[in-house]
């Protein structure tokens, strides 16, 4: 018997300010510029997702989001991770430990907000 699984997606973007990375001597240096914080999670199977989150690098992030993963019952499979100056792409595939049941977008909004907040969550993380 063949199981259907139907894709889901879902995406959400905060701003963030990021520095201007111009190279001008004028006062412009000290303006910010505005980005969004992109948190990307797509459902590829009954029990795998992609993950992409795209954000400014900070002290123990990576440590932090490899923490809220496994909160969340999932096991990374594969990771890439590219940066340019102040900016990380962060990009994963995981598949779901004990084939619990989790949608796409509790991961997302999970994630979104350890993103959005610089000290990671304000509580533990409930585990499903």
């Amino acid at each position: 018997m063949e199981e259907r699984v139907e894709e889901s997606s879902s995406t959400t973007h905060h701003l963030l300010h990021i520095p201007n990375i111009n190279n001008d001597s004028s006062d412009d240096k000290a303006q910010q510029q505005q980005m969004e914080v992109q948190v990307e999670v797509n459902q590829v199977g009954a029990h795998e997702f992609n993950l992409k989150i795209f954000c400014e690098k900070s002290s123990g992030g990576f440590a932090r989001l490899m923490q809220a993963v496994d909160a969340l019952g999932l096991e990374v499979s594969h990771v890439n991770i590219t940066t340019y100056m102040s900016l990380i792409l962060n990009v994963f595939k995981v598949e779901m430990r004990d084939n619990e049941a989790i949608q796409a977008k509790h991961v997302r909004d999970s994630l979104l907000e350890l993103t959005c907040n610089p000290n990671g969550w304000p509580s533990p993380v409930p585990k499903l």
